[in-house]
């Protein structure tokens, strides 16, 4: 039942191709990031935490494709243009370039964890009008874990191509932030509700505005933009 719900729901090319978005409307920094897709899931889906595993390995691979191909991608846009924009042309190469490619991933991955977490908790039915994957099959709140699983695997990424790197203590530590800032923004968030409903003798412009500023502000454009300074 899973395999077929996943199958109609979930093969990224299609899912890509059926957006109602005119492929000359596709930026070349979102078609750069789209195709580096499958050397992402093969860096975590081959790794030795995985050795041994095939059935979550499967799993692990679905999880991926399934959140994180979703059609409002604003953080991998912004770290691109910021990093070409800031960089010195003579510093500027190929190799430089595939892993700005690979942390705007790390940052999607991360980004993505928060968003399956807080589906889950919400017991949202659908995200950008599709299905959250806590609703499909067999999943339900296995997606907590799951969640973790994303989260974890923005720091595998990093990991695996920054780790002998001088950067590499500044992209796991804005990671970290990034996650600091953006669950103070949920609690803060939840702290507005009581039983599931909205609390709103307690709410205000200014509280609105710190939590928008914690939970979209910093992960949409504050990180992107850290990233591409590091």
């Amino acid at each position: 039942m899973f395999q077929a719900t996943f199958k109609r729901n979930c093969s990224w090319k299609s899912r890509w191709q059926n957006k109602n978005i005119p492929t000359g409307q596709v930026s070349e920094e979102v078609k750069t990031f789209l195709a580096a897709l499958p050397k992402v899931v093969d860096a975590l889906t081959t790794s030795a935490s995985c050795y041994g595993s095939p059935q979550f390995t499967k799993r692990y691979k679905e999880l991926i494709e399934f959140t994180v191909l979703k059609e409002h991608r604003f953080r991998p846009p912004i770290l691109l243009d910021a990093y070409k924009a800031l960089e010195l042309p003579q510093n500027f190469s190929k190799e430089k370039w595939e892993l700005v490619v690979m942390f705007a991933w790390s940052l999607e991955l991360t980004q993505t964890a928060m968003v399956v977490q807080d589906d889950t908790w919400e017991q949202q039915e659908s995200r950008w009008n599709e299905v959250c994957w806590h609703k499909m099959p067999n999943v339900g709140l296995i997606a907590i874990n799951d969640s973790n699983l994303l989260y974890e695997s923005a720091f595998a990424i990093v990991k695996k191509y920054f780790s002998g790197l001088p950067e590499y203590t500044s992209l796991v530590e804005l990671l970290h932030y990034m996650n600091l800032v953006t669950s103070i923004g949920q609690s803060m968030d939840w702290e507005c509700r009581q039983n599931g409903k909205p609390i709103y003798e307690s709410f205000n412009m200014d509280l609105y505005r710190e939590i928008a500023r914690r939970k979209g502000g910093t992960a949409i454009v504050e990180g992107p933009f850290m990233g591409a300074l590091a």
